[in-house]
């Protein structure tokens, strides 16, 4: 959220972030020299990696820009600050040259655990429609590279920049869900807040916990989950915490049946232990939640809670010996402006 009115975050964002511009005659009429702008105050609010302080570098709180002008062909733009961008002699931009070279960009960078991003602003597209059809029977995925990057936890933002109220035909699918955007809008910490928004996500391998935002974009603010084999609750508990994590809880209907579907439908501990009939959890939070089956909770059967698929959408609690071997899941904050993965 914004402080007074000011994205006090984006020092603290660290993404890896290539723009693609459009820079053919269609961005006319101040477009382009709008884009530019637009660019430059945002690189000006991130720490960009050669201009970052010792300490950011050295704990990874930064993030890594380049620019690719798309024309009739790409081309690599630098300076970052400030930023020359001239409009070309091309009647449209050749937009699948133009990510192909985008993620090779990124590909050939030094790998680091930063989320990726690709931000394409652009009023035309000139892409040869089955450019790749005998590779990925796609239209104009570049190679398929655009889904594979996605694949891979990529986002794709497009702005539409066109002068006139006609969608490129394909700018909605090539965006991520929720990263296709006409408004060209003039706030900085509009744009800002979209970054600060992909800059959240799971480390590679885990399962996120998210649900859609107003625009249908998804990040695990509810957290990020791996399974582990059957073992004793405390043995669960120490495994949890030994990969900085915490077993997971349940708090709501939403999360269990999350969890219910990431454990396989198998039974998982649930972290916490009884208490009346409420289970006193871990991360010290004080929720009503309860699923517990009939006649249950039963103290005689052990301090213990476990959860167990019951229907085809449903689950319920049961009690258990905390020493019986059980599925367990932990659970990871995401990795966030406030939180860095390394």
């Amino acid at each position: 959220e914004l402080t007074n009115g000011e994205a006090a975050f984006a020092p603290s964002l660290w993404l890896d972030i290539v723009f693609v511009v459009d820079v053919s005659k269609t961005m006319d009429g101040g477009r382009l020299e709008k884009a530019s702008a637009m660019i430059e105050g945002i690189a000006y609010s991130l720490t960009v990696g050669k201009d970052a302080p010792i300490a950011a570098k050295q704990n990874g709180r930064f993030s890594r820009v380049g620019i690719i002008a798309a024309a009739d062909k790409p081309e690599m733009v630098a300076p970052l600050k400030p930023l020359n961008l001239s409009l070309t002699t091309a009647d449209q931009a050749d937009l699948g040259s133009a990510i192909h070279s985008a993620i090779r960009m990124i590909s050939s960078a030094p790998a680091r655990s930063a989320r990726q991003l690709i931000y394409i602003i652009a009023a035309s597209d000139s892409s040869e429609t089955g450019r790749y059809a005998n590779q990925c029977e796609k239209r104009h995925d570049a190679t398929c590279d655009v889904e594979k990057f996605k694949r891979n936890g990529g986002i794709i933002a497009v702005m539409e920049a066109s002068s006139s109220l006609n969608v490129v035909g394909w700018f909605p699918e090539l965006a991520s869900p929720g990263y296709y955007d006409t408004s060209f809008a003039d706030n900085i910490n509009y744009y800002l807040k979209m970054l600060c928004f992909a800059n959240c996500f799971c480390p590679r391998g885990l399962i996120p916990f998210s649900r859609p935002d107003a625009l249908n974009r998804n990040a695990p603010d509810d957290g990020c989950f791996f399974s582990q084999s059957p073992a004793p609750y405390s043995t669960a508990k120490k495994v949890c915490r030994a990969s900085g994590a915490r077993l997971a809880t349940i708090h709501n209907l939403y999360k269990q049946f999350f969890l219910m579907q990431a454990s396989g439908g198998k039974p998982f501990w649930i972290g916490g232990v009884l208490n009346g009939e409420q289970v006193e959890a871990i991360d010290d939070t004080t929720s009503p939640y309860t699923n517990w089956a009939a006649g249950q909770p039963d103290a005689s059967r052990g301090r213990c809670a476990f959860s167990r698929q019951s229907g085809e959408y449903t689950s319920e609690w049961f009690s258990e010996d905390c020493f019986v071997a059980k599925k367990y899941m932990c659970e990871l904050l995401p990795c966030s402006v406030d939180n860095y993965c390394n």
